[in-house]
C-alpha cells in the first residue's frame, strides 16, 4: 500500500493509497501520538512512535473522514459538496467523529449536575427525556432524585463510538445502612454496557447490585428494550449484594455478559439482541434524597482497542 506525506507547517497529512480510489487520508499532528482515523475491523494500528500511522486493509469501505486534532481539542472539518483533489487523492470532509474508544476512567473530581466531565457523558433526562440524570459530588457520582417515574432509573453513558466487547469496573459507595422495611425503594447501583440513549428509547444491558451487602440484596442482569418500564430480567442472584468499597466488574463479550464482585464472578447470561453501544453507569428510580447514600467513587470501561483520535484529543481518558 503507498503512502504519500505534505507537511503543512505543524501538520502531517499522510495520503493512504491502495492505488484505487476512493484514497483515505490520516491528518496528524507533529509530535503527537494516537491520531487517526479507523473504521470497525477494516483498519489496524501499526506501532512505529509518533509517525504511526494506519494502514486500512479495505479502503473503499472506510467511510473517508479527515479528522484534524489538537491538543485538547478536535476539529472535525464540516461536510462539504463532493470530494477535494489533493494530488488525485479523494478527501470527503464529515462532522462525526471516527470509531474505537479504547478505555475511559475517572475518579468524579467535578461536581456536576448532570455528570459531563468535558461533554464525555450522555445523561438519561437531558436526552432521553423519561429517565434521570447522573450527577457528581466530592468523589461520588449519585443519582439526581427524586426519579420517583417508575423504572425512570438515573442514566449516564460515555460518549463516543465503543467496540462491542466491554469492560467495566467500578468501586462502590455506601452508606451501609439498610432501609428496609421501612423504605419500598432499593439501593441498587448500576454498569451499563452497549448502552444507547436517545429521546424516549434507552436500549442495552444493565448489571445491578443492590447494597448494603445483605439478605434484602441481589446482584441481576436485565435487558433494557427501549421505552420506559420495557425491560427483560435475563438472570437473578438473590441473598446478596454490594458493600462499600467493594470492586463490581461487568463483561459483555458476543452474546455472554459477566458480572464479577471483588475479582469473583457471580453471575453470567446470554444474550444476542444488541450488538453495539457505549458503557455507563445507572442508578434505581424512586429513591429520593437516599441517592446521597450510594454510588461509585471510579469508573473504568475499555472495548480493548487502541484510542483513537476522538478519545485522545477531544476527550479525556482519564479524569482525575
Amino acid at each position: 500500500m503507498g503512502r504519500y506525506q505534505v507537511r503543512l507547517r505543524s501538520w502531517y497529512l499522510s495520503v493512504l493509497s491502495p492505488f484505487r480510489p476512493p484514497h483515505c487520508v490520516v491528518l496528524r499532528r507533529s509530535g503527537m501520538q494516537g491520531l487517526g482515523v479507523r473504521e470497525g475491523r477494516k483498519a489496524y494500528h501499526d506501532q512505529g512512535g509518533w509517525m504511526s500511522w494506519y494502514k486500512l486493509a479495505d479502503c473503499s469501505t472506510l467511510k473517508g473522514k479527515l479528522i484534524i486534532g489538537s491538543s485538547g481539542v478536535v476539529l472535525s472539518v464540516l461536510s462539504v459538496l463532493g470530494y477535494v483533489a489533493i494530488r488525485g487523492t479523494n478527501i470527503r470532509q464529515e462532522a462525526a467523529i471516527a470509531t474505537g474508544f479504547g478505555t475511559f476512567s475517572t475518579n468524579f473530581p467535578l461536581s456536576e449536575n448532570p455528570i459531563s466531565e468535558n461533554g464525555n457523558w450522555i445523561n438519561g433526562a437531558t436526552v432521553g427525556l423519561d429517565w434521570a440524570n447522573v450527577q457528581t459530588t466530592g468523589g461520588i457520582a449519585e443519582g439526581v432524585g427524586p426519579a420517583s417515574a417508575e423504572y425512570s432509573d438515573p442514566t449516564a453513558i460515555v460518549r463516543g463510538t465503543w467496540g462491542p466487547n466491554q469492560t467495566v469496573t467500578a468501586t462502590i459507595f455506601s452508606n451501609e445502612v439498610e432501609d428496609k422495611p421501612s423504605q419500598a425503594y432499593d439501593k441498587e447501583v448500576e454498569i451499563r454496557l452497549r448502552t444507547s440513549i436517545s429521546p424516549h428509547r434507552i436500549t442495552g444491558y444493565e448489571i445491578n447490585c443492590r447494597t448494603p451487602n445483605d439478605s434484602f440484596s441481589y446482584i441481576q442482569i436485565v435487558r433494557w428494550n427501549g421505552a420506559l418500564g420495557d425491560f427483560t430480567s435475563l438472570k437473578m442472584l438473590d441473598g446478596t449484594g454490594c458493600g462499600n468499597g467493594d470492586v463490581l466488574k461487568a463483561t459483555i463479550s458476543g452474546s455472554t455478559i459477566s458480572v464479577y464482585r471483588n475479582g469473583t464472578l457471580m453471575l453470567t447470561a446470554r444474550d444476542r439482541t444488541f450488538k453495539a453501544g457505549n458503557p455507563g453507569i445507572g442508578y434505581n428510580f424512586g429513591c429520593g434524597s437516599a441517592y446521597r447514600q450510594f454510588g461509585f467513587t471510579s469508573f473504568t470501561a475499555t472495548d480493548g482497542s487502541t484510542p483513537d483520535l476522538a478519545a485522545t484529543s477531544s476527550r479525556s481518558v482519564k479524569v482525575n
